[in-house]
């Protein structure tokens, strides 16, 4: 798998984080973006669920919207919606997903409106603990009962969303100990 925009790596420097070495990834070559392996690991999970409908909350600098953006045309179908508060992030993410089918909106993400169950793949990457919680209470319910996924980036061992979001009542989860920690979501049915 490659993306037409190769990711740029470099060390990465997580040295707060516990678990595997951080040595063992790669950081994106800017200052907030986590580990490339997510992106990564973004495409080849929508690649494999073939998903209509995608929503990430939190574009930052564009690479995971992107890569999501990139496995959707691959598939040949799809949508992604991805939000973000600050312009010069939109901007920036805009740039990275010129041609994709990507639609980059300008707003807070509470002020998302989110018709019920019709999200296929969620990908929530924004703000604190507190916010990313809020972020997934509030769209969890749109998110497809049948086969939909929410993954959530900054889920760490040092994160106090890490222990919570893996017990909340009606959703399976699966933590991947990454130096940020990603989680994935799904409804039990």
């Amino acid at each position: 798998m490659t993306f037409t925009k190769p990711l740029s790596r470099k060390p990465m420097e997580f040295r707060h984080c516990p678990g595997p070495p951080v040595e063992l990834w790669g950081a994106a070559d800017n200052e907030i973006s986590g580990e490339v392996e997510v992106p990564e690991f973004l495409y080849a999970l929508v690649r494999l669920m073939k998903p209509a409908v995608c929503y990430e909350l939190g574009s930052g600098m564009g690479l995971t919207t992107r890569a999501i953006g990139e496995a959707l045309r691959a598939n040949g179908r799809g949508m992604l919606v991805s939000v973000d508060h600050a312009a010069d992030m939109v901007r920036e993410a805009r740039h990275q997903c010129a041609g994709l089918p990507v639609e980059i909106l300008q707003l807070r993400t509470e002020d998302l409106a989110l018709s019920r169950e019709d999200i296929d793949f969620l990908f929530i990457d924004s703000g604190e603990d507190v916010e990313r919680f809020a972020d997934f209470a509030r769209c969890s319910e749109a998110v497809s009962k049948q086969h939909g996924i929410v993954a959530i980036h900054d889920t760490g061992l040092y994160s106090a969303l890490g222990e919570s979001i893996l017990k909340v009542p009606g959703w399976r989860a699966l933590f991947f100990p990454t130096p940020l920690g990603l989680t994935l979501m799904q409804k039990v049915a």
